[in-house]
């Protein structure tokens, strides 16, 4: 029994794989805009519509996730993102209009990675399920790793075209591994969420400067992809990818030999380091003349998206109860995708004046994040002084 879990968690893992590897494919979309001569505004725009997407489509979900068949909405969602991407091929007069495909994107990436993750949790054995998370959870990096560096080979020497059939043939492909797993059931006590449930977790003070770091991970995010390429543009630079090869080196670094810290050390310790490392690595990619300063940012967002990603995850879900977890997750996915929207649009005409300044204003925001850690330790030091 324990043998045909593993090979069905094996192939999914590696469906999981493929679809990142799908998804990450089009991280190049705004260095193709870039050479297609669109303007940062319209640009960051369109990347926008990514976190808007998922954003509207987590509402939704928020009520049936636990209700999903994950086989049968995987395959139809795999489906549609190799029919979405054929609109970036339409010769639309208004460059603004590529949102419409980058909406479906989000959204429907949404879907595929909250299904997965919901699938997973239907095979793994208990006593296996915190280590099969984590080794899950780095698919995502290993994705990004080969996908951007083969993709950007096969753009600079072959177009968009052929990084579409690339990317549609990594789906198909995951589409493939899937149909070994199970379709899921859900649980028969399963309950449908309360609009009570959720306001009594959202009256709890303390997740409210949780949810701001989330936004300010998403902000980050969202300025590093979107607006890149075009430092590494103008820097006279002709690839992304020593960026995308540090950052998702560093994450699994720290995933595969540091991670088991995370249980020991104080929460709110490792999250003040990589607080302090986030708006450095802007500051460094807006002083970006060379690939070693490329790589150097990398290094440094790989370390604070590898650290803070999963922490404020898990820290997120102390605050909520044991039958609303999974709905909780909702929650951070919504703040996260906030913030790539946020960054998108601002960063986007912040850059119309200068991509570097969109940086530099990127990081003082992002320090709000530490200071926000530092007021939070200090008000009840100085409520209990009073008393």
């Amino acid at each position: 029994m324990n043998k045909m879990i593993n090979r069905v968690t094996i192939a999914y893992s590696m469906s999981f794989l493929f679809t990142m590897k799908g998804k990450s494919v089009y991280e190049l979309l705004p260095k193709h805009f870039n050479l297609s001569g669109y303007s940062p505004a319209q640009i960051g725009f369109v990347m926008s519509f990514t976190g808007l997407g998922a954003m509207l489509i987590l509402p939704f979900l928020l009520f049936v996730v636990d209700r999903f068949k994950n086989k049968s909405i995987l395959s139809i969602t795999l489906i549609l993102h190799i029919v979405i991407p054929l609109l970036y091929f339409v010769p639309f007069y208004y460059p603004t209009l590529y949102a419409i495909p980058r909406f479906f994107q989000g959204g429907f990436f949404a879907v595929l990675l909250i299904s997965y993750w919901a699938g997973l949790s239907y095979v793994l054995p208990h006593d296996q399920r915190y280590h099969g998370f984590a080794l899950f959870g780095s698919m995502g990096q290993i994705g990004m790793l080969i996908s951007v560096g083969i993709g950007e080979f096969i753009y600079d020497a072959h177009g968009f075209f052929w990084i579409y059939i690339f990317g549609s043939g990594l789906f198909a492909f995951s589409l493939l591994l899937l149909q070994s797993f199970p379709e899921s059931k859900y649980a028969p006590d399963t309950t449908k969420p309360k609009l009570q449930d959720i306001l009594i977790v959202l009256k709890q003070r303390q997740i409210y400067p949780l949810f701001f770091w989330i936004f300010i991970l998403g902000y980050g995010f969202g300025s590093m992809t979107v607006f890149i390429p075009k430092v590494v543009l103008s820097a006279g630079l002709s690839q992304i990818k020593p960026f995308y090869i540090a950052f998702p080196l560093t994450v699994l670094f720290l995933r595969f030999t540091s991670s088991h810290l995370f249980d020991r050390v104080p929460k709110d310790l490792i999250v003040a380091i990589p607080m302090i490392v986030l708006p450095a690595s802007m500051i460094t990619v807006s002083y970006i003349r060379s690939n070693f300063l490329l790589v150097i940012s990398g290094i440094l967002y790989g370390f604070s998206h590898g650290i803070l990603f999963p922490v404020l995850y898990a820290y997120l879900l102390e605050y909520s109860p044991l039958s609303f977890r999974g709905r909780m997750s909702l929650f951070f996915h919504f703040m996260y995708n906030l913030g790539i929207f946020f960054a998108s649009n601002a960063g986007g005409l912040i850059a119309e004046i200068s991509i570097r300044l969109t940086f530099r204003i990127g990081a003082a925001f992002l320090t709000l994040g530490f200071l926000v850690l530092i007021l939070r330790k200090i008000f009840p030091l100085l409520k209990a002084s009073r008393r």
